[in-house]
């Protein structure tokens, strides 16, 4: 059964019509996790407080709004952590919607090839420094009263889990040969033999260049590496629907979705005027 509901807790995903779908969300969670090795159950220490978790659930649309798949994420309470003893330093950088929309003027301009993927439970891959415990997934309960996870990879909510994984993913990086730009430490460049260009934005990554193989050689040497979902060419990046016309050197660039539920939401009566087009972007010379 199809349900378009978000449930806001592990009671209402299973209460959900669409909780079969929900539990099998979990249950792949559970087995990706288990998959990084992010925990393991032991006692908790005299002394020491376990933080929390929550189950967090989501629907992935397409660009047409259709629901795409089901998806459940675990998430640490990461505001009870304690700074000083439960992390350090916790900011990490993201590429820049301006950096974004040069490199897709860029691809238009000159006619690259642009291909998206992400990372699987890419926040899983950092390494803690740490030693953090927490009280294990709601509805996945193994053990006695004081069992919980002692964690031994990042997990999502954690505060210093974006930084992880990021210094995680910029070592591979430049160990396959890339430079981050100085304008842009999430923007990597790499010019060993052909020039390719990574944007990256948390776990959402788009490689360009000019010709396709190098693009699949890039993400081959990222699968050995990460789990990745091979997306292919974009139609849907951080929210912006992207119309690519190959033969007319342009790329479109709308919101249709976030402005439809904007009007829907400030302004509740029928549409009768026509959407304006999103930005476009074309090859230089192009009327």
């Amino acid at each position: 059964m199809v349900c378009s509901e978000t449930p806001s807790s592990l009671a209402q995903a299973i209460a959900s019509p669409a909780a079969p779908q929900w539990r099998q969300a979990m249950d792949e969670e559970m087995a990706s996790l288990s998959a990084h090795c992010t925990w393991d159950l032991q006692e908790v220490p005299v002394g020491r407080k376990p933080i929390a978790c929550r189950w967090v659930y989501a629907l992935k649309r397409n660009e047409k709004g259709s629901i795409e798949r089901y998806k459940a994420r675990l998430v640490a309470k990461g505001f009870s952590q304690k700074p000083g003893a439960d992390y350090g330093d916790i900011w990490a950088p993201v590429s820049q919607y301006k950096t974004l929309r040069c490199l897709l003027a860029f691809v238009a301009a000159t006619g690259l090839e642009l291909h998206q993927l992400d990372i699987k439970t890419a926040f899983l891959n950092g390494q803690l420094d740490e030693v953090i415990y927490m009280q294990q997934p709601p509805g996945f309960e193994q053990g006695g009263a004081n069992t919980v996870c002692k964690l031994d990879k990042s997990l999502y909510g954690l505060r210093q889990a974006p930084r992880q994984w990021h210094a995680e993913l910029r070592r591979h990086l430049e160990a396959m040969g890339f430079q981050a730009s100085e304008a842009d430490s999430s923007f990597f460049i790499s010019t060993s033999g052909a020039t390719v260009y990574l944007l990256v934005y948390v776990d959402d990554i788009l490689v360009a260049s000019h010709q396709l193989k190098d693009v699949k050689s890039t993400i081959c040497l990222l699968q050995d590496c990460f789990e990745l979902r091979v997306i292919g060419e974009p139609d849907l990046f951080l929210n912006l629907q992207l119309s690519r016309d190959m033969k007319a050197g342009t790329i479109v660039v709308s919101q249709p979705r976030f402005v439809t539920a904007l009007v829907e939401k400030y302004n509740p009566r029928p549409r009768t005027t026509p959407m304006q087009p999103g930005l476009k972007l074309q090859r230089a010379g192009t009327p």
